[in-house]
């Protein structure tokens, strides 16, 4: 049988501007886990986009939106391991919100790891 390793990703300062983390080609998207230092409530968007430019906050429609709670006085946090993984088919561009599917930037950075699986495996 044969073993999936997913690729690392790592930012350590998410906002409500669009990245990439994977341009032009599909992915899978294995597990993540998302730190927020903010006492307010966050949201990671995620998007099957070809890049960062084909994503339009508050226009474009997440596939997914996850809640990262705020802790006050502690780093609120979530994680997520997928039994089976999320297929971006056209590549996964992500942002953080103060609303599941908004463009409003929240007031701190998130911290966002990550694991991509590459299509086409074996």
């Amino acid at each position: 049988m044969a073993r999936f390793v997913s690729k690392p990703f790592f930012d350590a300062a998410v906002t409500g501007v669009v990245e990439a983390a994977v341009a032009g080609c599909s992915c899978e998207l294995d597990h993540f886990e998302a730190s927020n230092g903010s006492g307010a409530n966050a949201f990671l968007q995620l998007f099957d986009a070809a890049n960062a430019a084909a994503v339009t906050l508050g226009t474009t429609v997440p596939n997914q939106s996850y809640l990262i709670p705020g802790a006050a006085g502690t780093t609120g946090a979530a994680d997520r391991i997928f039994t089976r993984p999320i297929l971006f088919e056209s590549g996964l561009s992500y942002a953080v919100t103060t609303t599941p599917t908004g463009n409003t930037s929240p007031a701190s950075t998130i911290t966002l790891n990550a694991g991509l699986l590459p299509r086409g495996r074996a």
